[in-house]
């Protein structure tokens, strides 16, 4: 196990309130009423910022099952972040957030 820079870990989480203080987040329609929550999309967003919010979220996330998968979960104060990510830099992509208690995200 290697040794956690906690200066790091504070200055990681600082940046990614900012960053998601100032991402344009939208509601998922689609899933009001079965699993509510936001979305940003990357063509509405300043996309290196949300590359950083990627790395801090990789860098920091839990790996959880939904429905039999495993994904990455990243929390930070009162929400839960999960993203697709680009599969190459230019491809269409977003980040998501629910409140943190919530199972279906």
């Amino acid at each position: 196990m290697f040794p956690i820079d906690e200066g790091k870990r504070t200055r990681d989480y600082t940046d990614a309130r900012k960053i998601v203080a100032n991402l344009k987040w939208r509601s998922a329609k689609t899933y009001e009423k079965t699993a509510p929550h936001e979305y940003c999309c990357h063509y509405e967003n300043d996309q290196e910022k949300m590359y950083r919010l990627l790395e801090i979220m990789d860098l920091y996330g839990v790996v959880e099952s939904f429905y039999g998968h495993k994904y990455r979960y990243f929390y930070l104060d009162d929400k839960k972040y999960f993203g697709t990510g680009p599969k190459t830099r230019g491809g269409a992509w977003q980040i998501n957030r629910c409140d943190k208690n919530k199972r279906y995200c």
